[in-house]
């Protein structure tokens, strides 16, 4: 049987919370500065703090979400993940409005991801926003611990190109 691949972590980039890391970098430093130079200064100290615990928190987080990305990527290259075929089982789907975990199994092996939840790398688009897996479908999964590295389906050849001999 024939596969393609409709999603893969080789083409997906990583989900930095980039406009976090915009705020305590670029915009926090700026306004430390329009304080240090035309506002109270007793508000330096609060500010410090608060620009302090912002980065302390976002720039690791950030780092993390970055190379745990960059680590799936490799173990996808290396084929040093798992694989698991076969029918999507007890498809649970996500609501539209979200707020909950989107799960399925595959020949017993329980799969789960959320649109809201990026703290994982690979695959986490919802049925109800458009993803790819749905309930009864065929697919090759490739994965590593609980996320999912790739998504293959089979192949559906095309009726109407058949050639009659």
């Amino acid at each position: 049987m024939q596969y393609i691949t409709v999603y893969s972590i080789l083409t997906d980039s990583a989900r930095i919370p980039w406009i976090h890391l915009f705020s305590g970098l670029v915009i926090f430093p700026i306004f430390m500065y329009a304080v240090w130079r035309k506002g109270p200064r007793v508000m330096l100290w609060p500010l410090l703090g608060w620009g302090l615990v912002w980065n302390g928190i976002t720039i690791p987080c950030s780092w993390h979400m970055q190379s745990a990305h960059v680590e799936a990527q490799n173990l996808l290259r290396s084929g040093q993940c798992q694989e698991v075929a076969g029918p999507i089982e007890q498809f649970a789907p996500m609501p539209y409005g979200g707020h909950a975990q989107e799960s399925f199994f595959v020949k017993g092996v329980h799969f789960d991801y959320s649109d809201s939840n990026n703290s994982k790398p690979g695959y986490n688009k919802s049925e109800s926003h458009g993803g790819v897996l749905h309930k009864g479908i065929s697919v090759r999964l490739k994965y590593h611990k609980d996320s999912i590295l790739q998504i293959e389906v089979p192949k559906v050849e095309d009726a109407s190109v058949k050639q009659s001999h």
